[in-house]
């Protein structure tokens, strides 16, 4: 019953490590955004798929690896960008490819097109608004997780509720260990009583109606000594509220 115990606060203490660890890289990335204009960690941004237009390099579903581009940052023909666009009239980020590069005026132009798509993107894209560009690692059908764990209520469900789950059993636990401490203290100090007047010849019965005693006088003294400092507070309580 013990080994099964300690496995089961084992087990529980490793999943309260991976639930923090994945609020860190949540918040991480939240917090990254406001400054770079899309999720990152350390420079790397993690992208959900949200369509078919680039079949077969990935798909909808899929989790893509992009690396946020700086000033320094070199885009050539193929590369595969992520820029921010209009969808449904709504701000969204789109994925596509490089397939021709323009210079006007000394600001660069990118021409895109989907890998499924027979024609290219319709507009431009400045190179001022380039976030980030693909670096070829895709995990397959991760995205819609994603998705899921970045939306406040996924954020909710799947990381902060299970947090306050696991933070009330360690309390639990917490105040059980100390009662079963307090108990066996007690214990421990009625046996050293008992020890102690061992010598006028006691039975073992009457070594053990000795202890049961001792333990029942100290919860007795226990009681008093609540009852004593509730009567206090409303002692004070009741002058307060006079003066």
């Amino acid at each position: 019953m013990q080994i099964l115990k300690k496995t089961i606060n084992i087990i529980i203490d490793i999943l309260i490590i991976i639930m923090l660890i994945v609020s860190a890289l949540v918040a991480g990335l939240a917090i990254a955004s406001k400054s770079d204009g899309v999720p990152n960690l350390f420079g790397y941004a993690p992208i959900s798929v949200q369509s078919d237009s680039m079949v077969p390099t990935f798909e909808s579903g899929d989790l893509i690896i992009s690396k946020v581009v700086d000033e320094n940052t070199e885009l050539k023909v193929n590369d595969v960008i992520t820029f921010p666009t209009k969808i449904n009239g709504e701000d969204a980020l789109n994925t596509h490819r490089i397939i021709d590069i323009q210079t006007t005026d000394g600001f660069v132009f990118y021409t895109t097109k989907g890998d499924n798509n027979e024609i290219a993107d319709n507009d431009l894209v400045p190179g001022l608004d380039v976030l980030a560009v693909y670096t070829g690692t895709n995990f397959k059908g991760v995205g819609a997780f994603y998705d899921f764990i970045t939306s406040q209520f996924g954020f909710f469900l799947v990381i902060l509720l299970p947090l306050i789950i696991f933070f009330l059993y360690e309390l639990f636990r917490v105040i059980r260990n100390l009662i079963e401490y307090n108990k066996e203290k007690a214990y421990n100090e009625a046996i050293k009583t008992a020890n102690a007047v061992q010598n006028i010849g006691l039975s073992d019965e009457e070594m053990k109606i000795a202890v049961e005693k001792y333990l029942e006088q100290q919860a007795k003294q226990e009681e008093r000594s609540v009852s004593v400092d509730d009567n206090t507070d409303t002692k004070t309580k009741e002058n307060d509220t006079e003066e």
